[in-house]
């Protein structure tokens, strides 16, 4: 192993977790072969992360092809963030001011403005996702300092973001000068103790190169905890039908909405009933 310390609690008791076949994705499914990467894991806080950062090699999957302009694609993801808000709406009112960093092609923007949210603004890196989005009237930024001494934020939403930042830990912390007096964090991402992952191991679609750390619930909760938050609410979304490749999530995503919505809307009940997921997320507070 490359790694002597754990890049976020700094324990020193580190074992390899695997090597895997880690692929660079997008949101249209493509990928491109790599080398096995070695992940280890930190028996203290529980994090899993590659041995060996790609940072330089993975600097352009965040522009112009990591958005998929596929339109069946978007109409699920879309879909999904309705579902996601009937967990999240009630720590949010029409007057929270909300920053969704990371907000991609503005799934959750359009959600939170579907639901009758004004104040709402995004930070994204890509510069075609913020052209698009700011033609349609929002808010977003390249970065979070282009905010300058803005009003502070009541929350700032960040799924699927943690899991590809060199630095989590100080993010997270950086992001409390942004954030009101009882400014709440939403946080998702990825579960490496998921029955997804379990099941189909090296073919679980969230092994990916840009993914560099991989949570489970004890090791997000840790991490937040470190840095100062308290967590107010944990939760678990999402399926375990996503391995690479899969023909058979093409063939539904591909059905008609009236018959689509309905069957994933089940089949996501399904994953509640019995616990299978591919996400974990939470809603934390800073510690006053």
């Amino acid at each position: 192993m490359k790694s002597e310390c754990c890049r976020l609690c700094g324990s020193e008791s580190l074992v390899p977790f695997g090597s895997f076949d880690l692929q660079v994705s997008n949101e249209s499914t493509l990928s491109r072969e790599g080398s096995p990467s070695l992940l280890v894991r930190c028996p203290r806080c529980g994090i899993v992360f590659q041995d060996d950062f790609p940072l330089e090699s993975l600097s352009g999957e965040y522009e112009e092809s990591y958005y998929s302009e596929e339109v069946v694609l978007e109409e699920h993801i879309k879909y999904l963030y309705s579902c996601r808000w009937r967990t999240l709406g009630g720590y949010l009112t029409k007057q929270s001011r909300v920053l969704d960093f990371g907000c991609g092609k503005g799934y959750f923007l359009r959600q939170l403005r579907a639901v009758g949210l004004d104040d709402i603004h995004g930070v994204e890196l890509s510069r075609s996702a913020r052209r698009f989005l700011r033609g349609e009237g929002y808010d977003v930024a390249g970065s979070l300092s282009e905010f300058g001494s803005a009003e502070p934020f009541d929350a700032i939403s960040l799924f699927h973001v943690l899991e590809h930042l060199e630095d989590p830990r100080s993010f997270l912390e950086s992001l409390k000068d942004s954030l009101a007096a009882d400014g709440k964090i939403i946080i998702e991402v990825p579960n490496i103790d998921s029955f997804g992952f379990k099941r189909f191991g090296p073919e679980w679609f969230y092994l990916q190169k840009e993914h560099l750390y991989y949570f489970d619930q004890k090791s997000l909760i840790s991490l937040i905890e470190r840095t100062g938050y308290r967590v107010e609410m944990s939760y678990r979304f999402g399926g375990f039908w996503v391995t690479k490749g899969n023909s058979g999530r093409k063939k539904v995503l591909n059905l008609p909405k009236s018959f689509k919505n309905p069957l994933i809307g089940v089949y996501l009940w399904g994953c509640d009933l019995f616990g299978l997921h591919d996400f974990i997320g939470v809603v934390a507070r800073i510690i006053k």
